[in-house]
């Protein structure tokens, strides 16, 4: 694996968020200035940095089982327990069985299948956030036609996100 090609697509992948971050701002900006009534989400933390932290836990779960899986030779001989621990002498060694063996990040994830996955679990919420603010909003002719180009734009973004991260896998960029 080249840390380089890593950075760079990270790069990629951090500039894409940070666009849909400006989306969200603008958008807000312009809801709040239209609205009569007070909105549920009135912050941008309300709709890109708690959706986006939800979705990344979501996303670095499944990226750690996407990389066991590939990886299934490490951990073929792993037995299971229901105790995330095990008492060696005065020793407590944590997270060693399975399932608690998802737990240990520090083994390694799927990067490119973090973000793939982060892509699509935060264009769902999106989506269902900006589908609230809209109803909240009075709907004039101008605030449609902006919000729907903000969704258009922000869903680009997202999708690009998606397909960089899936094109990395495919090729074996990373």
């Amino acid at each position: 694996m080249s840390y380089l090609k890593l950075g760079i697509l990270a790069l990629i992948d951090i500039w894409l968020l940070f666009k849909v971050w400006q989306e969200m701002v603008i958008l807000l900006d312009r809801a709040l200035a239209l609205s009569s009534k007070e909105l549920k989400y009135k912050s941008t933390f309300d709709v890109f940095w708690a959706p986006l932290f939800l979705s990344s836990l979501v996303a670095a779960l499944l990226a750690r089982i996407f990389f066991i899986v590939s990886n299934i030779s490490l951990y073929r001989g792993v037995s299971f327990s229901l105790f995330p621990y095990i008492k060696l002498q005065n020793e407590v060694i944590w997270f060693t069985y399975m399932p608690w063996r998802l737990l240990r990040f520090g083994e390694g994830i799927n990067i490119p299948s973090f973000f793939v996955t982060l892509g699509i679990f935060y264009l769902v919420y999106l989506f269902r956030v900006l589908r609230h603010i809209r109803k909240q909003v009075e709907l004039t002719t101008e605030f449609s036609r902006f919000f729907v180009r903000l969704y258009i734009k922000s869903a680009f973004y997202i999708i690009c996100l998606v397909l960089v991260n899936l094109l990395a896998i495919q090729y074996g960029i990373v």
